[in-house]
């Protein structure tokens, strides 16, 4: 139904870890930041969580900085941290389910 997020230079890679993750723009999971990081881009951040294993449940990527932020928790562990802090430049990304990971792929394949 050609709903996949971006196009054209924005398209995601079907063997990219960002399939792992749903984007939430601008939010952000308050004082959860167990490991930072400095990466290159929000693909090397999805990486290193998924390297993480179940010690990563979620990331944070700051646009201006290319600061990398890895949590244990997500907005179902602190639901009461998952905010906007008001500035925009911040993107959180949470780890989907196996099952959701999947769909993902068929849509964006298809």
């Amino acid at each position: 139904d050609g709903s996949q997020t971006g196009g054209g230079a924005g398209a995601i890679n079907p063997s990219s870890p960002l399939l792992y993750f749903k984007r939430f723009p601008g939010m952000a999971l308050r004082g959860h930041n167990d490991v930072t990081r400095q990466v290159v881009s929000q693909t090397e951040c999805a990486g290193e969580c998924l390297n993480m294993g179940e010690l990563c449940l979620s990331f944070e990527y700051e646009l201006m900085t290319s600061v990398c932020k890895l949590s244990k928790d997500n907005r179902t562990t602190a639901p009461e941290d998952f905010v906007d802090p008001g500035h925009g430049w911040v993107d959180y990304y949470e780890k989907f389910t196996e099952t959701r990971r999947l769909e993902m792929a068929d849509d964006i394949l298809a």
